[in-house]
């Protein structure tokens, strides 16, 4: 028998595991919403998921297990940015403002959710197809630019243009909401 408080044992790894892949997806998102890249993303979300393995003694069971990772999630795609130097398509400004809070109830992400979704949805065909190469086919500007005939450039601009369409159409959807 041991002397130990039970609220004070260690977390169970198997809880980590539950918590971990029951949350992987939405952690996946929201780093690829500050970053935009898919190699980056992915070097980040590994990065990220190695972390919360290791910190996961410290993790308060009695909280959320998301807005933790998330807040974990968003302090190692800042240091991504320090460590590599180079323009990660977002500024920092833009960076923490998506980021925002950083622990957002359930109820708060599903509203995002639902907005982002009525948002994909109001777009032009030709923007739809732009964001379904980017994110669902995963492909590099560089890889759009050549199947779609124009300039990196012009591929950058447009994904940027995009993004603050989005960006302005779920911030009315979530003025909505409240």
């Amino acid at each position: 028998m041991s002397d130990t408080d039970p609220s004070q044992a260690e977390p169970d790894r198997n809880d980590f595991v539950r918590l971990f892949s029951r949350n992987a997806k939405s952690l996946y998102g929201y780093i690829a919403s500050l970053v935009l890249n898919v190699a980056d993303t992915d070097e980040i979300f590994q990065e990220t998921s190695c972390i919360l393995w290791s910190k996961f003694s410290s993790y308060d069971s009695s909280r959320d297990f998301l807005p933790w990772a998330r807040g974990i999630a968003y302090f190692e795609v800042c240091a991504y940015r320090r460590k590599t130097k180079r323009n990660l398509l977002l500024t920092n400004e833009v960076v923490e403002a998506i980021a925002g809070d950083t622990h957002p109830s359930a109820a708060e992400a599903n509203e995002r959710e639902l907005a982002l979704s009525h948002c994909l949805e109001k777009l032009t065909e030709k923007d739809s197809n732009l964001i379904q190469l980017r994110y669902y086919e995963q492909l590099s500007t560089k890889e759009i630019s050549r199947k779609l005939g124009s300039s990196i450039y012009s591929v950058y601009r447009a994904l940027t243009r995009v993004h603050n369409s989005l960006l302005c159409c779920m911030e009315r959807q979530l003025s909505a909401f409240r």
